[in-house]
């Protein structure tokens, strides 16, 4: 019997974990291919059977539901997907306007409330009426086993399921189908896809409760209330020298609980064979094979928890069968450093994942977006185009019409190796179609190359070697080392003459108490949401070639900042100072309205865990 562990790799390979019971010498990786490779995942969640309900980066409304034999494809009209939560065979959809969908199999009976009490089923997402029609804002969502948490706007807390071991905290024994009100100051919900109680902080106490079953100590309230607690207790963190504002997340799994704090800490408590202590904990301790590990983030499945660390290590505890990426043979039941593939150690690829009853997911981390993704989403925008490409159709089957292609006029320029006129000319000699010339700029703005042979004739046409080569990224650096071609500069001043200014003495319209630091206004757009907008409220009279950089940032900073706009990554030569250049950019995302899933913090960590700062 094969067990599988299905790992997702950054953006276009997808692997699983095969181990057979019976002999585990043969623990190997194998790409699967139920998601395609050219799929970026940036959310996703697991249920029972496993189904994986996926969210694709490029599209805020869709998502994709993979059972054992079909797949499913959802559009949620006019909405904005900010989260997903899965329980057993039911997910839930959480959106930017408050709104929450549900996915359920339509025998499940707790799991999903509607005023008209239909249950949902895998084929269609549906509304959560009751909150539209009580007009709740829901911020947060959380799913046990059988049960469900909706913090809504003004600390406002909601629950339904099952609650027959006190799951849902409100001091009754009955299972309630619609949401009722539970209480109104609480400032966060944690729980997982098979916990049978959930746990929540508050405001303005700061203080941890947990409900629900407890007959293994996994709520970590000591020898208090052993069995199921109907009504919420709270933790002792103050031995821990600790307050629920500290918590980071925390994971509550069937038997076992774990959270981590701030600044990387680890605690757990409940059954010894999975809450990583080897013995049995009543109240959350530390983890010593994790102290002085920074854990980042944290993730449970039935019985197992993940914890990832700041230096992209994945360790595992609470597994009853060897099937893990582990040399080990025999269960785990203290933190063991996995195995994961080369080619994240290769490239040091950030790891994100999430937990189900049998297998464990490693996707894309959020943190990580590589340069084509921004050229991608700028490529589809049409916004800035400075030049076209023009192309002939036939319209009616003898009225032909000419169609226009927006283009950037450097990046296809550069990238092709040919001005765009010639270019042009080649393209009207060989009538290529509007899909052909497509695909060509494909692989100008993002390097896109998986054509296949019946592309092969526009690239020849234009003397580019086919199949492509993947030189995308050179491409950028060799962009950014041409002096000659950029045409635009940010002016920023020095240490000296910005304290002068802050003091009142400078004249701020003297340009030459600026240092010109010289770029592409093509590399600005497509990776700085500030300049953006700063080029979108300015009109063609008010255009000029030089920006002033009021951000107060060294020369050095900015310069290495414009670097890696070109190539996503920081390198540091003997004369940087890399604390400075760390202080100097942590708030460069924000500030320059990086994308948010920027590679710059990535970047950073790198240079923090290198320099020990």
């Amino acid at each position: 019997m094969e067990k599988d562990f299905r790992i997702f790799i950054n953006p276009c390979t997808t692997y699983q974990f095969l181990a057979d019971q019976k002999d585990n010498k043969t623990q190997m990786w194998a790409p699967i291919t139920k998601i395609q490779d050219h799929q970026r995942i940036e959310k996703m969640v697991i249920g029972y059977k496993p189904h994986c309900l996926v969210k694709l980066s490029n599209a805020s409304n869709k998502l994709e539901l993979y059972s054992e034999l079909t797949k499913y494809e959802y559009t949620l009209k006019d909405e904005n997907i900010t989260e997903l939560r899965s329980g057993m065979n039911n997910y839930l959809i959480l959106c930017e306007s408050g709104r929450v969908y549900s996915l359920a199999n339509t025998n499940s009976y707790f799991d999903i409330p509607f005023t008209d009490f239909k249950q949902s089923s895998h084929k269609n997402p549906r509304l959560v009426t009751f909150f539209t029609e009580k007009k709740l804002f829901v911020e947060q969502i959380m799913m046990g086993s059988g049960s469900n948490y909706y913090l809504c706007k003004g600390n406002q807390l909601y629950g339904n399921g099952y609650n027959i071991d006190g799951s849902l905290g409100n001091g009754e024994k009955v299972n309630k189908q619609m949401p009722i009100f539970i209480r109104n100051d609480v400032s966060k919900v944690y729980a997982g896809p098979h916990a049978l109680g959930y746990f929540y902080s508050t405001v303005k106490s700061k203080e941890l409760f947990g409900c629900g079953q407890n007959s293994n100590g996994q709520l970590g309230i000591g020898d208090k209330n052993p069995g199921n607690n109907y009504s919420p207790v709270k933790v002792a963190l103050q031995k821990l020298n600790l307050d629920a504002s500290e918590i980071k997340d925390l994971v509550l799994c069937a038997v076992a609980s774990c959270f981590i704090t701030n600044d990387g800490k680890t605690y757990s408590c409940g059954s010894s064979s999975h809450n990583g202590h080897k013995m049995a904990k009543k109240e959350f301790t530390e983890l010593n094979e994790l102290k002085n590990i920074n854990i980042v983030k944290i993730c449970g499945g039935q019985n197992h928890m993940l914890a990832l660390t700041e230096q992209n290590e994945l360790y595992g505890w609470g597994f009853q069968i060897s099937n893990l990426p582990t040399k080990q043979q025999t269960a785990i039941n203290r933190p063991t450093k996995l195995i994961i593939p080369q080619v994240f150690i290769e490239n040091s690829l950030p790891l994100g994942f999430c937990c189900g009853s049998a297998v464990a997911i490693i996707y894309p981390n959020s943190e990580l977006c590589i340069l084509e993704e921004d050229f991608k989403l700028f490529f589809k925008s049409k916004k800035f185009c400075d030049s076209q490409i023009a192309i002939s159709s036939l319209q009616n089957q003898d009225e032909e019409e000419l169609v226009e292609i927006p283009v950037h006029k450097l990046l296809v320029e550069f990238r092709t190796k040919l001005p765009l006129n010639e270019i042009q000319k080649r393209f009207d000699k060989h009538s290529f179609s509007s899909k052909e010339i497509n695909r060509y700029l494909e692989w100008v703005y993002f390097g896109q190359k998986a054509f296949g042979e019946k592309f092969s004739p526009i690239f020849n046409a234009l003397n580019l070697p086919y199949p492509l080569e993947d030189n995308f990224k050179e491409d950028l650096f060799k962009l950014y080392k041409d002096e000659d071609s950029k045409d635009f500069s940010i002016l920023v001043q020095d240490d000296e003459e910005q304290e002068q200014y802050e003091d009142g003495d400078g004249d701020e319209d003297e340009d030459e108490d600026y240092e010109e630091i010289p770029v592409h206004k093509l590399i600005l757009l497509a990776r700085s949401g500030l300049f953006r907008e700063m080029f979108e409220n300015i009109n063609e009279k008010q255009t000029k070639n030089s920006v002033k950089d009021y951000s107060h940032k060294t020369i050095e900073s900015l310069e290495i900042l414009i670097k890696f706009l070109y190539t996503g990554k920081i390198e540091l030569t003997a004369d940087d100072d890399p604390q400075l250049i760390v202080e100097d950019l942590e708030d460069a995302v924000d500030y320059y309205k990086l994308n948010t899933n920027s590679e710059l913090k990535f970047e950073l960590n790198k240079i923090r865990k290198q320099f020990d700062l």
